[in-house]
């Protein structure tokens, strides 16, 4: 799990991640809009196609009445281990919204 700081609606900070995610290899959204404020994508391995899923979502508040965050949330779907793959993605695509590529 990723959290970030939001600017205001974080909306543009949204675009930006999608856009980021969405040109990875094998990875697709497969529910939710930057406008619905929450986005799931599938990404699958090279080798056997295992699906992880990822979840980006804006206004997420940590505590009641705090300040909104982004967060992004990474998880295999089968077993427990993946051996740093969805971390390493994940920081990956921070590098790249970070450096505005």
């Amino acid at each position: 799990i990723w959290r970030g700081a939001q600017d205001g609606d974080g909306r543009a900070q949204m675009a930006n991640l999608d856009r980021i995610i969405t040109a990875t290899l094998r990875t697709s959204a497969i529910a939710g809009s930057v406008e619905e404020g929450m986005i799931t994508y599938i990404t699958r391995s090279k080798w056997w196609r295992f699906p992880d899923f990822t979840t980006l979502e804006r206004n997420v508040a940590l505590i009641e009445g705090g300040p909104r965050v982004l967060s992004i949330y990474s998880r295999a779907q089968f077993g427990e281990l993946d051996f740093g793959v969805n971390q390493r993605r994940i920081r990956g695509w921070l590098a790249a919204f970070e450096t505005g590529r």
